[in-house]
């Protein structure tokens, strides 16, 4: 049979393909039979979006494609065929989708874009946001039925159209008397279900679960079906039993012996339970931290696949070009990121490559993982809220302005695999005697050090993080832990923090957490317009000192702008809250609640502002937490207006004896 040959979309691609599947006998193993046929995606056609993981890359099976025979002399212009190459998990998925009597209208991928064609493909990445956003339905493939998938679906059915979730507290509820309820309630009952926790724990393995493109496509549905095999289940009550399954997780794996839901979840579910799935427009490095564990085959993907989830100051720097090479990709991005939004956010974000040649100051994104999976949902302003004052060389060297606060001069090796209780609480004993001179470990409830708990639990405290989050412990809550009691739920958010990270101390008699590769020597430095506090290794380059970046780290006392502010005056706190999926950080005194930082007032001819990325400012900030709106900060004598804080200038900052200086990184 003949090839298939790709009729091109005309210039300017304001046209997609959309693919018809031809109606086949009801478990039939006939050969698919396809129409492919042009749209103009402004039109408002009426199709579905296929959603599934694409398996092995080799094309292995074939569908045959309906194509109108052209008159002559020969010939009445009756249809023929022609052979379209596909991949074995997307020939068994339209076996299983194609109705019996009449056709379906599809957009697949695979299909519907010419992937031998890379300029093709990069223009349909800019429009895979608008695709997966007006289809009438998405469909999503996990694969045929084995073992308990249909116990797993039929357990999320009858879980969650008896569950709601509150977003604002992150808390699930069940009705009264429900089997949810019953269960939440009755240890017993919980536990002799264990097969249905097995199957829902199967389901979760299947690979839809862990592909990267999967993450936009479910986000941006306006309405999701789940298929295995002839089973099906809509994504909303999906997502509810999955919600109250996360929430019993701790309790499921404490009476369930090697269930461990928990990480799984963890790992791979909690991204669509952080918003993600409700078009919410999200900060770039929320959606990369949330899809982190997920894989993609192409490195460049990484920031492609996301590109229609992020806010569009953010989509704007990402352009879809797969003719670069992964390094000129991600370096390019970086660059943009710098020379565009005017911050430095992701320096010491992910790993750095030792397989890519980048500089240290450039993520490499491809890796998936964050400098230290501990610091996923890390939400601190070690620089207050600056922009970055970075210039970038013709070369691979970054000049940023920042703070060197001092250097290692003890480190722990990393904390390794910590599976038990007994294994963390010795570990973080250990820790507690080397930075306490030997104080006895025994003291816990009776000392102040919640330094230490907020330092090994990178902040990740009840009394420090958004108060609309009340599933956090506490500081007395950690401390009955590390004197002897038994809480796995603490358990979790320390391991959680520690794993993988050494403790070291400074110069300067301060004590912290951080990158396992850190070591005697390294710089401690708080760089404008980066979030995090960074460990840097200073090496000679170009007959110059520079430096290289080893990895985030977290020292309490630093982590809310106190190296260039200085500390909170008496009576003062602050922690970041959550206002219309905004993150703000609040100070707070007695009754008095604001944005405004009162360590220092704003420089003359200099006011704050609040509002939201579009229409008028106001002057005046809201009483209540829940109508605060973004702060911004305008100059009255020239009208400019800015959302980083004019008092944290590289010249403002010398100007007062803060010991700015000029970083060099490779």
């Amino acid at each position: 049979m003949d090839k298939y040959q790709y009729k091109p979309l005309p210039p300017g691609y304001a046209e997609i393909r959309l693919v018809r599947l031809q109606p086949a006998p009801a478990r039939s193993n006939s050969p698919i039979e396809i129409e492919i046929f042009h749209v103009e995606l402004s039109s408002q056609p009426v199709y579905k979006a296929l959603s599934y993981a694409w398996g092995s890359d080799e094309r292995t099976d074939a569908v045959n494609v309906l194509v109108p025979r052209r008159k002559s002399r020969i010939s009445s212009g009756h249809r023929r065929f022609l052979e379209l190459r596909i991949a074995s998990n997307l020939a068994i998925a339209l076996r299983h989708l194609r109705h019996t009597r009449k056709s379906r209208t599809l957009w697949i991928d695979a299909i519907s874009i010419n992937q031998d064609d890379l300029d093709e493909r990069g223009t349909e990445v800019l429009e895979m946001g608008s695709i997966y956003r007006n289809a009438q339905e998405v469909i999503v493939w996990l694969g045929p039925e084995r073992q308990d998938s249909a116990l797993a679906l039929q357990t999320l059915t009858a879980i969650g159209v008896e569950t709601t979730f509150d977003e604002e507290k992150h808390l699930v509820s069940c009705k009264s008397d429900s089997w949810p309820d019953i269960l939440n309630n009755d240890t017993e009952a919980l536990a002799l279900h264990a097969r249905n926790w097995f199957a829902i724990k199967e389901l979760l393995t299947r690979e839809w679960f862990s592909r990267l493109w999967v993450f936009q496509e479910i986000s941006l549905a306006q309405k999701a079906t789940l298929f295995v095999g002839e089973c099906s289940l809509d994504w909303e009550t999906a997502i509810l039993g999955l919600y109250w399954v996360w929430m019993m997780g701790a309790k499921l794996d404490q009476l369930i012996e090697s269930l461990d839901i928990r990480s799984l979840f963890s790992n791979k579910i909690s991204p669509f339970m952080a918003g993600g799935c409700k078009q919410k427009v999200q900060h770039i490095l929320d959606i990369l931290k949330f899809t982190r564990g997920y894989h993609c085959r192409d490195p460049r993907d990484r920031l492609y696949a996301i590109r229609s989830l992020v806010a569009p100051w953010h989509s704007k720097i990402i352009v879809p070009d797969y003719s670069q090479t992964v390094e000129e990709v991600y370096t390019s991005f970086a660059k943009k990121w710098l020379s565009e939004l005017g911050g430095a956010q992701f320096l010491g974000t992910f790993e750095h490559s030792s397989h890519l040649n980048l500089p240290s100051w450039v993520p490499d994104w491809s890796r998936g993982n964050l400098a230290s999976a501990n610091y996923s949902d890390l939400v601190v302003q070690a620089s207050g809220i600056s922009g970055a004052f970075a210039t970038l060389s013709d070369g691979d060297s970054l000049g940023v302005q920042g703070v060197l606060v001092t250097s290692l001069t003890d480190v722990t090796s990393p904390a390794g695999t910590l599976t038990t209780e007994s294994e963390i609480r010795q570990l973080c004993r250990s820790w507690w005697q080397l930075v306490l001179e030997g104080e006895p470990a025994e003291n816990w409830l009776s000392t102040g050090h919640d330094s230490f708990i907020e330092t090994i639990t990178l902040g990740f405290v009840g009394e420090m993080q958004p108060s609309k989050i009340q599933t956090l412990p506490t500081f007395d809550e950690f401390k009955v832990f590390l004197s002897g009691g038994s809480d796995n739920h603490t358990v979790f958010y320390i391991r959680q923090a520690i794993q993988g990270q050494s403790l070291f101390q400074t110069a300067n008699g301060n004590f912290g957490i951080g990158s396992p590769f850190a070591r005697t020597g390294d710089r401690i430095a708080v760089i404008l317009g980066c979030n995090f506090a960074l460990i840097l290794r200073q090496e000679m380059s170009s007959g110059r000192d520079c430096f290289r970046i080893v990895g985030p780290c977290y020292i309490s006392g630093i982590m809310n702008s106190e190296t260039l502010l200085g500390p909170l005056p008496s009576g003062w706190n602050a922690r970041f809250e959550i206002v219309q999926d905004l993150q703000l950080m609040m100070f707070m005194n007695g009754d008095i609640r604001t944005q405004q930082d009162p360590r220092m007032p704003l420089p003359p001819d200099w006011r704050y502002m609040y509002g939201g990325y579009e229409g008028a400012l106001q002057e005046t900030e809201a009483d209540t937490l829940e109508d605060m709106m973004l702060q911004w900060f305008e100059n009255t004598k020239t009208g400019e207006w800015t959302k980083w804080d004019p008092r944290l200038t590289p010249g403002r900052l010398r100007e007062r004896g803060v010991a700015v200086e000029e970083i060099i990184l490779i």
